[in-house]
């Protein structure tokens, strides 16, 4: 069994090679929770004869989504051939769930512009202590694709929210604040 992070990032994929009917793919498919829609997808295919059930999404580009993730779901599918409680089962997805959402949880970057040279030298070493004090505070600085501006500061957080107050911190509390800059936050 392989797990992927679906390429829009909004699930999870399972591929699990193993040799049954149509009939037993389609039981599988819904016991592990698939899609409803695609589950009566395979179904239709199934009652006009095709042998090949499961194909709607084969071609996407997926991220694999790594052995610990994997490990439990494998888990949970070794289970629910051996007659779980619902309890059990529950209790497995509970702590799949975690591990799923954190790993598609999307990162947000909060971006600042600016062409000075003394500023990015002043906020190399802002960005540093905090960075020492806050182990979640990732930053870099890159020379800037954009013609008008020099230097790009690029904050990640955890959100959209996060990343626009740190920017405007920085940018209110630093030697950014008496220059002239462009700031944004970008989620991805």
């Amino acid at each position: 069994m392989k797990a992927y992070i679906s390429p829009s990032r909004t699930g999870v994929k399972l591929k699990i090679n193993v040799k049954c009917s149509v009939e037993e793919n389609i039981k599988e498919r819904a016991l592990l929770w698939d899609d409803p829609y695609r589950l009566r997808y395979s179904l239709k295919r199934w009652a006009l004869g095709s042998d090949s059930v499961d194909i709607c999404f084969d071609e996407k580009d997926n991220m694999e989504i790594g052995e610990e993730i994997t490990g439990k779901l494998r888990e949970v599918y070794e289970k629910l051939s051996v007659n779980p409680s619902i309890e059990e089962i529950d209790e497995k997805a509970e702590e799949l769930r975690g591990l799923i959402e954190e790993k598609l949880a999307r990162k947000a970057y909060g971006c600042i512009l600016f062409n000075e040279d003394n500023v990015k030298e002043k906020l190399e070493e802002i960005c540093g202590e905090i960075a020492s004090r806050d182990e979640t505070f990732k930053w870099s600085i890159h020379l800037s694709l954009h013609p008008k501006w020099k230097w790009k500061l690029v904050v990640q957080a955890g959100s959209r929210d996060q990343a626009w107050k740190r920017i405007v911190w920085l940018k209110n509390r630093t030697a950014l604040r008496k220059v002239k800059t462009e700031i944004w936050v970008k989620e991805v």
